[in-house]
């Protein structure tokens, strides 16, 4: 992740702007949650736990397909490496 980063929580929401690419990104609960479990090492299985734990997910949902998809954005928005 860039260094230039500046985060900023508003509610459950967290932002995300990027001075270098003039952007900001808004990042709801279940990507937030995503977002700084990945910063602070976790991996795909912690991932999936912590989200399982924290909020209430219908059972049908493909958890990890979704939490991959979440992960390759933010890789490809320059804002996890």
């Amino acid at each position: 992740m860039a260094t230039s980063i500046v985060e900023r929580a508003v509610g459950s929401d967290l932002f995300l702007f990027d001075p270098v690419r003039d952007e900001v990104h808004v990042l709801n609960v279940s990507a937030r949650l995503i977002y700084e479990l990945h910063r602070h090492g976790k991996g795909l299985e912690e991932i999936e736990g912590a989200i399982k734990e924290t909020l209430r997910c219908n059972e049908d949902i493909d958890l990890k397909e979704n939490i991959l998809s979440c992960l390759e954005s933010l890789k490809s928005k320059g804002l996890i490496p």
